[in-house]
């Protein structure tokens, strides 16, 4: 199941460390470590690691804010590619940090550009992230999977006049919102999982 999450650049919502969500998670995103209760992306995780398995150097996730590219990425991509001998390295936009960037794998390597937005800002953080670009370039088989919001992507020109075109190829995923019934089957294994029930009729 995914879950609304506030971005850097936007008001984040605290939530009280002590109410009991149960086996949900509150308005943040997944984690890696929240791998087993991640429901209803299969689909998407799947197709996302089949794009990253092609020839192309990068890739390009984007969809409207809080739809879940951040749960996505960290509780259900990353986990299948390190089972898969990947070395994966996470960044976001407003926090670039180049010894972030994995070093070469037998199963190759991954680094992920989350909220690529925030760094789009023709200063200082973009200068970082071509640093870091530069030197993920020099990693054999490393791809790049940005992530971007829908209202960003017009300021991917910027980027693209020094890297070349990103996503090219068919190698853009839009991220749709989930149906009612994916939902459903969402919260249903969600409470599963957490040892709860529903009781009948319900």
């Amino acid at each position: 199941m995914t879950a609304r999450q506030p971005t850097s650049r936007s008001a984040s919502l605290l939530v009280p460390r002590s109410r009991d969500f149960g086996p949900f998670k509150p308005l943040v995103p997944f984690a890696e470590t929240d791998r087993a209760r991640f429901f209803g992306r299969e689909r998407e995780v799947a197709d996302l690691a089949d794009l990253l398995a092609g020839e192309r150097a990068s890739a390009l996730l984007y969809g409207e804010a809080g739809i879940g590219k951040t749960s996505l990425v960290r509780a259900g991509l990353v986990p299948l590619l390190k089972s898969r001998g990947v070395a994966c390295g996470l960044l976001e936009g407003d926090r670039l940090d180049e010894d972030a960037v994995p070093a070469a794998a037998p199963g190759g390597a991954l680094l992920c550009i989350d909220d690529l937005g925030a760094a789009l800002d023709d200063g200082p953080r973009m200068e970082k992230l071509v640093r870091v670009l530069q030197k993920a370039g020099g990693v054999r088989g490393m791809k790049i999977l940005f992530v971007i919001e829908d209202h960003d992507l017009w300021r991917l020109d910027g980027l693209e006049k020094l890297t070349g075109h990103i996503g090219g190829g068919g190698m853009r995923s839009h991220l749709e919102r989930m149906d009612e019934a994916r939902v459903a089957d969402c919260d249903e294994r969600t409470v599963l999982g957490g040892g709860a029930y529903f009781e009948s009729g319900l």
